[in-house]
């Protein structure tokens, strides 16, 4: 049997595959608004490049780069509202006594999805959704570390010394 020859996408209309500013700002502004990845606003948005023509972006274009993060760290702060809708959808019902009752798994489910935007939100904003105890404690104990280094340094090139 012959194959048949794939058609060239050349000329084909489609999703934008070209790099322009207009298309990098119009991502960007639909990354910064939305709390979704960017196969899920593929799919919402017909005029949206597929990821891949994204990540092609940002290697090649150092501008598109910079405001893409840009985009990321607004989309922190979508994600972390977002949150607050999740426990607002976990369906509830009421028993054959008439007490209402949460679905255990939709609970699970619901505490995936929040504490997954949680993460997500943490490493797109550390310093604004990031656990900052940690971060205080990792600096001030490392501060000591170096100070402590220091000290043994110089007592070991003291002990070195040569008189010559």
């Amino acid at each position: 049997m012959a194959q048949t020859p794939v058609k060239s996408r050349k000329g084909i209309g489609g999703r934008p595959t070209t790099y322009n500013p207009e298309i990098a700002a119009y991502v960007c502004d639909i990354i910064s608004t939305h709390p979704h990845v960017l196969n899920k606003l593929n799919r919402m948005y017909a005029e949206f490049p597929d990821a891949t023509t994204i990540y092609a972006w940002m290697h090649a274009h150092p501008q598109f780069s910079q405001q893409y993060l840009e985009a990321r760290k607004a989309q922190a702060t979508v994600l972390a509202d977002s949150m607050l809708d999740v426990a607002d959808t976990i369906p509830v019902y009421h028993d054959e006594k008439g007490n209402e009752r949460i679905d255990a798994g939709m609970l699970g489910r619901a505490k995936l999805e929040y504490e997954t935007r949680k993460w997500h939100a943490s490493k797109m904003a550390p310093k604004i959704y990031g656990d900052k105890q940690i971060i205080e404690q990792t600096t001030s104990e490392n501060e000591s570390l170096k100070a402590e280094l220091s000290a043994l340094r110089a007592q070991l090139a003291e002990k070195n010394k040569s008189d010559y």
